[in-house]
């Protein structure tokens, strides 16, 4: 029960951060047109992402594996992924400096959702978290990162009974491979111009 309880933890920044997604919403006339894309509604940019595997009971994400003298040997993984992914984001704008490092109201902080397309499925990926946004004065163009949980979709993983340097199952002469969901520590950049 315990285990089951951590793991639900893991999903509350994502949940805030869809919960929030609608404030954005009412914001986008706010938004420079040339600064991304608009999708329902909701203005969307660019963020630069890297992923790190949540290392707490999660398999390595394994790209190919081989049996090499009766023995499973990984001979490609991508535990840290480097994407670029759409991102949509809220800022609170405080009325006061950034420890005297900016002006007051060109800096903010709030939620931040990414999503990543896929060619097999709509929706390869999809993060939250809390992003910090710094605006140069009087200007639309800013700099903005933010931390959070990825969940990815079809991840490749050893099948079933598969471990790295362990020899395979009984009667098993090819490694077999298999995909499920997986999450992740998410770091986000973006900018906008």
């Amino acid at each position: 029960m315990k285990h089951q309880l951590k793991h639900y933890l893991t999903y509350i920044p994502l949940a805030l951060s869809i919960c929030f997604m609608g404030i954005n919403v009412a914001s986008a006339a706010d938004v420079p047109a040339n600064g991304g894309k608009e999708f329902a509604g909701t203005h969307f940019g660019i963020g630069l992402t890297i992923t790190q595997n949540n290392q707490e009971a999660i398999e390595d994400r394994v790209e190919d594996a081989q049996i090499i003298n009766g023995i499973v040997r990984v001979t490609k993984e991508r535990n840290q992924l480097l994407r670029l992914m759409l991102e949509t984001h809220y800022f609170f704008t405080p009325d006061i400096s950034f420890f005297n490092l900016t002006k007051a109201r060109t800096w903010g902080f709030g939620p931040f959702v990414g999503v990543q397309t896929g060619s097999e499925e709509i929706i390869d990926a999809i993060g939250g978290g809390m992003m910090i946004g710094f605006k140069r004065t009087d200007s639309n163009e800013s700099f903005n990162i933010g931390i959070g949980y990825v969940i990815d979709n079809n991840v490749k993983v050893l099948g079933n009974g598969f471990s790295p340097n362990q020899p395979p199952p009984a009667g098993e002469t090819e490694v077999r491979f298999k995909e499920k969901t997986q999450g992740g520590v998410l770091l986000l950049v973006s900018f906008a111009f």
